[in-house]
């Protein structure tokens, strides 16, 4: 091909070296017309960087006749832009190769079309060889939607991790989905006639009320439970109000998904759009991954409140809760102080009790605990205050009581405990630490130094009553509390996601206890010790949480998925040891990651 010409259909390039000579004259095939039915857009430049030659599919791309093309240099027609998060150079890259005529590819980075629609294109830039007025030869197709996919997908990563770790995601998602849509973004709670923004990226603010106006896409959440989008307002009825709010602010769609929580319509998830192009398809389908996400997040954050709220008594002890304990303590101490009387503090622990609970199982375990809360509320006063602070851990106040009348007191109640009958698991023992209102001058004081001494008691032979002294008790430092108790925070909050995913469906309620329960077995048959089986349960316990990051949609479906919904299925075991990396043991993360592999090798 010399000189400059379109690629109208019924044309070929006479098969140029570009082509690799595969692309013949149209009557040298009775018509055929090989680069038009090309899938790819195709441009090929002279030696001055001008447009020469491009079929179909190009022209459809960049929103211009192959005669509007024909002359341009490619910088006239569009701008290539660097993706976010993707090798800076690609945009780069392809100009020098254009400039050069030498080879790149494949790579990516986005097609700002002047007066045209953006997409994000896969490109190779080719070499037509010597035989040829051509220069290069540039070869793209459009994968927008893809790309949205993967970022969809890694989004939904990080958008699960803060669920599990209990953080405010609202924010984060408005973010994500600004930034992957090219939208303006917000997150609405609907509240009566109007809507409530809660979490916005330019348009709106946060604390804005939003009209819910008839026939809108939030309208139409809210009434149907379904996504809904607009692309063209001017379809509306010209009295419409949703129509002149468009008008004014230049809106050209929009889409909107709906949150979810316990059964209800709380809100949705929307972005709004001024570009030419509008809303792409799907989007409102992948807001609600996102959604789905905002929303087990919301009823997780609610089902905590209420049970805070609710719940003064440990149901399983009949002590008071941690609450319960705090706010005691604080009362006694304020009460100690004004009468000058003494009070103790002592902090109790089960010896071996996540031993007892790894082998028997959690309701033998829960029967352990209520045995010993029932010898415990025999051996005490009843001015005493007795608390379960933790799975295993018990706190006694004792107003009145020195720290040697307090350690006496306790010394008892260890001996009514390690005598009492335990059926199943043989004797139970317990650790305590003592300390009074005399040695610790506050009540951050007065836990740490029963604390100390407990810990002191545990790695001391067990079984044992330890009163604080700060001669013989070291007390644990800030950071080494504050590490435990952050691994432990997260670790519950990633069990009751872990749960909640479960609990979705009545064929996998109380799964993961299941799985981990014949996990644990199954290492004691090995000969497994039991640090590593208590490790393993921990695993178990927490092993399908990726889940959380599947639709319900391939969840619930009650026929065969088709492969592409088996491939997001198949990455649920990745997506839950991402989610728990910062939590458990390197060894435990690669347990939860290959937790669907088979011996002979035929898992995923």
């Amino acid at each position: 091909m010399s000189g400059r010409q379109a690629l109208s259909p019924g044309e070929g390039c006479g098969g140029c070296a570009a082509c690799g000579g595969v692309v013949p004259a149209a009557e040298g095939l009775g018509g055929l017309d090989l680069l038009g039915a090309l899938g790819d857009g195709y441009l090929a430049l002279d030696g001055s960087g001008a447009i020469c030659a491009a079929n179909p599919e190009a022209t459809r791309l960049l929103g211009r006749s192959a005669d509007d093309l024909i002359g341009l240099e490619l910088a006239d027609v569009v701008e290539l832009e660097a993706l976010d998060g993707e090798r800076r150079t690609d945009a780069g890259l392809l100009e020098g190769a254009l400039r050069g005529g030498s080879t790149a590819g494949p790579r990516r980075a986005r097609f700002a079309v002047r007066g045209g629609v953006d997409f994000v294109a896969s490109f190779v830039v080719a070499d037509p060889g010597e035989d040829t007025d051509q220069h290069a030869v540039l070869l793209f197709r459009d994968i927008t939607d893809r790309w949205q996919a993967e970022r969809v997908y890694r989004a939904l990563h990080r958008v699960g991790r803060a669920v599990a770790s209990d953080e405010d995601v609202l924010d984060l998602v408005s973010a994500e989905c600004a930034e992957i849509f090219r939208c303006d973004s917000f997150i609405c709670r609907f509240d009566g006639d109007g809507a409530l923004v809660l979490a916005a990226s330019v348009e709106h603010r946060s604390g804005d009320t939003l009209p819910v106006l008839a026939d809108g896409p939030l309208w139409r959440v809210r009434a149907t439970g379904q996504p809904a989008r607009i692309d063209d307002y001017s379809t509306l009825p010209e009295e419409s109000p949703l129509r002149r709010r468009a008008r004014v602010r230049g809106y050209t769609g929009t889409a909107a998904t709906g949150i979810e929580v316990g059964g209800r319509m709380w809100g949705a998830v929307v972005v709004t759009t001024t570009r030419p192009e509008g809303i792409r398809p799907s989007t409102e389908h992948r807001l609600a991954h996102f959604a789905e996400l905002i929303g087990l997040g919301i009823a997780n954050r609610e089902a905590r409140a209420e049970l805070e709220a609710l719940a003064a008594v440990d149901p399983l002890t009949g002590f008071g809760n941690l609450r319960t304990f705090q706010e005691r303590l604080r009362g006694e101490m304020a009460r100690a102080g004004r009468a000058g009387s003494p009070l103790s503090l002592a902090l109790l622990d089960i010896d071996r009790f996540k031993d007892i609970n790894d082998e028997n199982g959690h309701q033998v375990g829960d029967e352990v605990l209520r045995r010993v809360s029932s010898v415990l509320r025999a051996v005490t006063r009843a001015s005493d205050i007795l608390c379960r602070t933790g799975g295993d851990e018990l706190a006694w106040i004792l107003p009145g009581a020195s720290s040697r009348d307090a350690v006496a007191a306790v010394e008892r109640a260890r001996k009514a405990v390690a005598g009492a009958s335990m059926d199943g698991v043989g004797r139970v023992t317990l650790s305590a630490g003592v300390c009074d209102l005399a040695t610790a001058g506050s009540q951050d004081d007065l836990q740490r130094f029963a604390d100390g001494a407990l810990y002191h008691a545990k790695h001391h032979g067990r079984d044992r009553v330890v009163r604080y002294s700060p001669d013989v008790v070291g007390v644990l430092s800030d950071t080494e509390r504050a590490d435990g108790l952050a691994r432990q925070q997260a670790l519950q909050s990633i069990r009751v996601l872990a749960r909640a995913v479960d609990a979705k469906d009545t064929s996998t309620r109380e799964h993961s206890e299941r799985v981990a329960d014949v996990a644990v077995q199954i290492a004691h048959v090995l000969g497994w010790d039991l640090p590593r089986a208590a490790e393993l349960r921990e695993a178990g316990l927490v092993h399908d949480v990726g889940k959380i990051a599947v639709p319900d949609s391939i969840l619930f479906k009650p026929s065969r998925l088709s492969a592409e919904e088996f491939e997001i299925v198949k990455q649920h075991a990745s997506v839950g040891a991402e989610m728990v990396a910062d939590v458990l043991t390197d060894k435990q993360v690669s347990w939860v990651r290959g937790h669907h592999e088979r011996w002979d090798g035929g898992g995923y």
